[in-house]
């Protein structure tokens, strides 16, 4: 199991690489960076990120865990795996407000 700090010195090098990959100018990477605005990743470089992560930390919390949508920052991603690595299961919270909207919706065209 991988502690919090290893985890992210995995993760930060990990982003760095990906920039130098891009051109861009490699800074020191912090939590609150955001992985678009501030670090200029496009979808395909996240994808990228992801998949470089699964190999070297050898899991995949956005498999099951975390959706890869709420992906904002690097802490996000530092987060998921921690969590991940701290053994936390999947929550069904989500998908119960996901499945109540559309229980709400379907009522309100049939009342239509």
């Amino acid at each position: 199991m991988k502690d919090n700090r290893e985890v992210e010195s995995i993760v930060h090098t990990a982003v760095l690489a990906v920039m130098s990959e891009k051109g861009l100018q490699g800074h020191a990477v912090a939590n609150t960076d955001h992985v678009v605005a501030t670090l200029g990743f496009s979808s395909l470089d996240l994808a990228v990120l992801l998949a470089q992560l699964e190999i070297a930390l050898e899991g995949d919390p956005f498999a099951e865990l975390i959706s890869v949508t709420t992906v904002r920052t690097v802490g996000d991603i530092c987060d998921a795996y921690c969590r991940f690595f701290a053994g936390e299961q999947p929550s069904t919270e989500l998908e119960d407000r996901a499945f109540d909207r559309a229980q709400r919706r379907v009522q309100t065209e049939r009342g239509k």
